[in-house]
Order: C-alpha cells, then structure tokens, then sequence
C-alpha cells in the first residue's frame, strides 16, 4: 500500500480530468467486516485522503464477500460532499452477513454484481442479484463539465 501504490494513485487522481472519479481494489477501506485489518487501516492512512483531496465519487471494494453501501465519508465521517464505499464482492463465494458498524448505511448477505451506466450528468450504479433483481444502488448528478474526453467525436 505505501510507496509506489501510493504515489502510482496520487499521481493519477491528481491529473484525472474526467467527470466521474471510480476506483476499484480488493481490501476495503471501509470494510463490512474486519474493520481493524491492517490493510484496511493502512488504506484509511494514506488513501482516504487522496480520495477526499480529489473528490474521488465511488470506491468499489472487495474481499469481505457481501454487500455493503457506506454512507457518504470524508475524513471517516459522514459527508454529503464524500466518497461512497461499495461492495464488498460476493458472486462466486458464499455471501456473510455485514457487522454493526457507524459508517455502513445498508448492507445484506447477497450474491451480486454492480452495473455502473455513466453519461456527462449522471452515474447511476445499481446491484443485480442473480435471480435479476435490480436496485439502484447510488446515483449521482453533476453538472455539465464540457470535458472533451465525454464528447462523441467528430
């Protein structure tokens, strides 16, 4: 996590110019559970606050093998301005139950996937069971950024 990893997300977070900011990794940072991981507490260290400086929108976690959304965070507390937390992985693995924790804002013993649909505007992100089953997840709006890198080209 320190060094290279570290510097290598810095790096990239600080000369993204796209409208929506996502990152996808294994040991969460927030996780649903085994909070006190020293992974996870290492990514607390010294990502969360990248994440917060460049206004990352939504964190895809993994590794806890259930469904869990966090309330929006920045600097570990609630913020309608933060970073929602997703995850944490569970389609081809037995799903566990999520534990009590402050920052989870719903979570459930479920096998899924998430299905992000991007425009300028809008980042809609919704879970699918695998009976079908879908339910929006997050949705985000922004304004228009007249970024190029959303433009159809010519």
């Amino acid at each position: 996590i320190e060094g290279d990893q570290t510097a290598f997300l810095k790096e990239q977070l600080e000369h993204c110019k796209t409208q929506w900011k996502l990152a996808v990794y294994h040991v969460p940072a927030y996780p649903a559970r085994h909070p006190n991981d020293p992974t996870t507490q290492k990514i607390r260290a010294l990502w969360v606050p990248l994440f917060d400086t460049y206004h990352l929108d939504i964190a895809f976690e993994h590794h806890s093998h259930t469904y869990k959304k966090t309330f929006p965070l920045k600097s570990g507390n609630i913020d309608v301005e933060g970073t929602y937390y997703l995850g944490d992985g569970c389609l081809s693995v037995s799903p566990h139950s999520a534990k009590d924790l402050p920052y989870i804002e719903e979570s459930g013993a479920y096998h899924f996937f998430y299905v992000v649909t991007l425009t300028e505007t809008r980042c809609l992100v919704e879970w699918v069971l695998l009976d079908g089953r879908r339910k929006v997840t997050v949705e985000l709006f922004k304004k228009p950024s007249h970024n190029d890198l959303l433009q159809p080209a010519s």
